[in-house]
């Protein structure tokens, strides 16, 4: 596992049908986006990664996407949003903070506090509204398993939650029901708006409570070998993209 930065940016930024640019600099390091270059007739959908740093295979999974050519969805992504953290394979950035948290619903006076990276996104939130309004991925993973769960911010079971849960299954079984983290999981599924209390909400969670955005975040087993992880996270952003694209040529038939 080859946890180099410079290298990994600069695959990041030779992607051929994606612009590579700079939110602003977390210490030395760059959050960086990547935005089409070519914008087609279809949903504006966001992808990020490596919230955590300890989660280091999903920036190599939207590697692995961006070689497959495949143009389905106007496709943006956040692919290192902790390079802090992932270059020293911690989950919290150099503060010791977790990066997605401090995410607060309060127009004014809002008691979170998000973190450097956090205030990143939100100084460019306009940006991302617009590049995520069909919807928003965030590609997890967690190393305690070796099975898979996901959240689901739409409070209901739908098509969107079986996209991922079928991607999933290819891999791993899902978390065995019950509760889980202090909430009810069910075929893999977690469904609802999680806040963290003290901590204020995640970006999606945010996302999706704030501008009706269809969020999900998803956990790749820990546990597995790291190219599978790799492909998982990979095939993750393919279906995502194939299920954005299908919502936007129905809504068009007339």
């Amino acid at each position: 596992m080859d946890l180099d930065y410079g290298k990994l940016t600069q695959k990041f930024q030779k992607a051929p049908f994606h612009a590579c640019q700079s939110l602003g600099k977390i210490g030395s390091y760059d959050l960086l986006l990547l935005t089409p270059r070519k914008i087609i007739d279809g949903p504006n959908i966001l992808v990020a990664a490596a919230f955590h740093g300890d989660e280091p295979a999903s920036p190599y999974g939207i590697l692995e996407y961006l070689k497959t050519k495949e143009i389905k969805a106007n496709v943006s992504f956040l692919p290192l949003v902790n390079p802090t953290g992932w270059v020293k394979n911690t989950r919290e950035n150099a503060q010791g903070e977790d990066v997605n948290r401090g995410f607060c619903l309060c127009k004014t006076n809002c008691p979170h506090t998000p973190t450097s990276e956090g205030r990143l996104l939100l100084q460019n939130k306009a940006l991302l509204i617009d590049l995520s309004k069909n919807g928003f991925l965030t590609l997890h993973e967690d190393w305690e398993l070796d099975r898979f769960y996901f959240y689901l911010f739409e409070g209901k079971p739908s098509d969107l939650g079986q996209v991922i849960h079928k991607v999933l299954s290819i891999y791993a079984r899902p978390k065995e029901d019950g509760i889980w983290e202090g909430e009810s999981i069910k075929g893999g599924m977690i469904l609802g708006e999680r806040d963290y209390g003290d901590k204020g909400l995640s970006f999606e969670n945010f996302l999706h409570q704030t501008y009706g955005i269809p969020a999900i975040c998803s956990e790749v087993p820990g546990r597995l070998e790291f190219h599978d992880r790799i492909q998982i996270h990979r095939d993750l952003c393919g279906e995502f993209a194939r299920w954005a694209q299908s919502h936007h040529n129905s809504r068009n038939v007339y």
